[in-house]
């Protein structure tokens, strides 16, 4: 706990923002599900309050989470421990969260590549290799598809805690 404090010697950054930078952990087929558990993030959230509203190269650790593909899922603790982020936009885009969420990117090859691991996990070994290359796109599809209704439930929440975000002026 005390360790959540303390800012990385080589950036200066504490681990809340470099875990908020940090890509998704892949769970693997086998591994239990994490309903009912607290999040990484809300654990580190727990140890050390005051770094949610931290700034690391002038962002908060929630626009970091959001420009790093985070969903509400990942980001909740943050939001619940500081609400007035929700109001903040980010420095570097100028957007509110929601519409940081909102941004469909164009997928890179380590997004491809975490798409297939995420994939791939959700069968033993010898299932996966047995597949044909059909039932493969498909469970890669079934993924991409997942990911996309977690984007729209993060818009969706940031929205539902923040209206006035979309409020005309």
């Amino acid at each position: 706990p005390e360790s959540a404090s303390m800012p990385d010697p080589s950036c200066n950054a504490l681990p809340l923002h470099l875990h908020c930078m940090a890509g998704a952990y892949i769970k693997r087929y086998y591994e239990p599900s994490e309903d009912g558990m607290r999040t990484k993030m809300e654990m580190l959230v727990k140890a050390n309050p005051n770094a949610v509203s931290c700034r690391f190269l002038g962002r908060t650790p929630l626009h970091l989470a959001l420009d790093a593909g985070k969903t509400w899922y990942e980001v909740k603790g943050l939001t619940s421990a500081n609400r007035r982020l929700l109001r903040k936009r980010d420095p570097t885009t100028k957007l509110y969260p929601f519409q940081m969420a909102a941004m469909k990117r164009d997928l890179t090859i380590d997004d491809k590549a975490r798409l297939a691991f995420k994939a791939r996990n959700e069968y033993p070994d010898d299932k996966w290799q047995s597949l044909k290359s059909k039932s493969k796109l498909n469970a890669l599809k079934k993924v991409q598809r997942e990911e996309d209704i977690e984007q729209l439930q993060t818009i969706f929440e940031f929205l539902r805690r923040f209206p006035n975000a979309v409020r005309g002026g």
